[in-house]
């Protein structure tokens, strides 16, 4: 008997969307700069059957016989033996009868739950027993605010299957079905593209003000604070670029907001993800803290043919070896690189006929 399948949804396929990437000379080392290289081809989605499994709710590890053969999201030092040994309590054995669809990697981040969550529910549509299974999703004290609104705009507003929300005991599955959306993954995707767009449709823009230049402040973030982010944005006010918090907004005006944009500058985190529903030339100009390079915002934009810029600015080493919470360490900003590429930016601005960029345009970021 055959216990696990796979079903392709979609092939990978040759990357049409134009944008030019521009990094700053502050990106110095080679190593980091190939992190950002252009994709040629979008990444494949299937949705992956596994038959009587146990899965762990806090890891997201699947056990088939005691033995791993699947994990979302990322797996750390000691989790997978935690899981193992979480095998002997006590499971909840109520979904041993329904068909699951794992809905849930990294549930409290914004960034996991737009690029990798939402996609993964959408495609689960396809399936022809979505209807009559059971959606599974974590059983969170603080629900947060954008889950639901996210999931209704990317299904349609049609009706859900059944939601089980899971606590932290093992649960025994008959059938339990896993996007690749899921998997720690990095690229373009023409089927995530959709739904944005999809997401986009549903939304009327509440700004009434096309073109906003916006700066996404993390203010309201704990970590990695910005020692002279005040003073950043009194820059970013001076060049008629508007601070936003988009923790502090609902799911529609997110859509809305980032849709009328087109510049958004911001440093790396979670609020960018609302990047995906930015317009096609649009800008993005993303700012890193020397310790935290990544390049998951680049792909984005390569997907959804947006612009790319981004600089580099150096932080203080962590006090210790191993110290876990170096990411947690202020930074600071060097503003006077970012007022010259404000300046090169608003140069581009001016020459255009058209406020949107154009791929001709990218000698326009120095």
């Amino acid at each position: 008997m055959v216990r696990n399948t796979t079903r392709t949804i979609e092939q990978p396929s040759p990357l049409t969307s134009e944008s030019a990437i521009e990094l700053g000379d502050t990106f110095t080392d080679p190593a980091v700069r190939n992190l950002f290289s252009r994709h040629k081809n979008t990444i494949a989605v299937a949705n992956h059957s596994f038959s009587d499994v146990v899965l762990d709710p806090i890891t997201t590890i699947v056990l088939q016989d005691r033995v791993p053969v699947h994990c979302g999201g990322y797996l750390h030092s000691g989790e997978l033996d935690g899981a193992i040994r979480r095998l002997e309590l006590p499971p909840d054995h109520r979904l041993q009868e329904r068909r699951v669809f794992m809905g849930y990697t990294q549930f409290d981040n914004y960034y996991h739950w737009m690029m990798e969550c939402i996609p993964a529910i959408a495609n689960y549509q396809m399936d022809p027993e979505f209807a009559n299974g059971m959606l599974l999703l974590p059983n969170a004290r603080n629900f947060p605010h954008y889950v639901l609104p996210a999931i209704r705009l990317a299904t349609c507003f049609r009706q859900l299957p059944d939601i089980f929300l899971a606590g932290r005991q093992q649960l025994p599955i008959r059938q339990l079905v896993f996007s690749s959306f899921l998997h720690p993954q990095s690229g373009p995707s023409r089927f995530a593209n959709k739904i944005f767009d999809r997401m986009v449709s549903h939304i009327k823009k509440s700004t009434g003000l096309p073109h906003r230049r916006l700066y996404v402040s993390r203010e309201d973030a704990p970590g990695r604070p910005i020692a002279n982010e005040n003073a950043l944005i009194a820059l970013m006010i001076r060049h008629g670029i508007e601070p936003v918090v988009p923790g502090r907004l609902s799911q529609a005006d997110q859509i809305s907001t980032f849709h009328d944009a087109n510049l958004i500058i911001g440093t790396h985190g979670a609020g960018l993800t609302n990047t995906v529903f930015m317009q096609p030339g649009s800008l993005l100009y993303e700012l890193f803290p020397s310790y935290l390079v990544n390049p998951c915002f680049n792909f984005v934009c390569q997907g959804r043919g947006i612009h790319y810029l981004a600089d580099v600015f150096s932080c203080p080493a962590p006090l210790r070896p191993g110290f876990e919470g170096y990411r947690n360490l202020p930074w600071e900003i060097d503003l006077g690189v970012v007022e010259r590429r404000l300046a090169a930016i608003n140069r581009n601005f001016q020459r255009q006929t058209s406020p949107v960029l154009t791929p001709a345009g990218a000698d326009i970021l120095y």
